[in-house]
């Protein structure tokens, strides 16, 4: 528990570091801001120009974090995914093997006449049949 402590705790500081770097920084788009609300030479016109500058760093903040927030959710979840994934590969693989076999049977003498139909079809099944698995889930 130690280790993960310290590694929460560095990657913390690092976020942390970035931002302080990211506001000092004159190089950043600060000043272009400020500099925009100056040239109204009102206090008002100041704080009009620090409310784009605010919601342009809450919606990177969001479209960067949200994401990441929502993995961390999946770990509680690791164990029933891990499962239901393996169960939708073995589906995968036993409903190509009976299609395969389903299209092989139907073809009859002309089997290898026919290979290129046989095969067409059975790719438009396969994928509709996977298509209306994956909307049912």
């Amino acid at each position: 528990m130690d280790g993960l402590l310290t590694t929460t705790t560095g990657l913390w500081l690092a976020v942390v570091a970035s931002g302080l770097y990211h506001g000092v920084n004159p190089g950043m788009g600060w000043p272009l801001a400020v500099s925009a609300g100056l040239m109204g030479r009102g206090r008002r016109d100041v704080a009009a120009a620090l409310v784009p500058l605010a919601g342009g760093h809450l919606l990177a903040m969001l479209v960067i974090l949200l994401p990441f927030g929502l993995l961390t959710g999946l770990l509680d979840w690791q164990r029933e995914i891990r499962i239901g994934a393996s169960l939708a590969v073995i589906a995968f693989g036993v409903s190509l093997a009976v299609i395969l076999v389903m299209t092989i049977v139907s073809g009859g003498d002309a089997v290898l006449g026919e290979l290129p139909f046989t095969i067409l079809g059975f790719l438009v099944f396969f994928v509709v049949f996977w298509l209306m698995i994956a909307w049912i889930f």
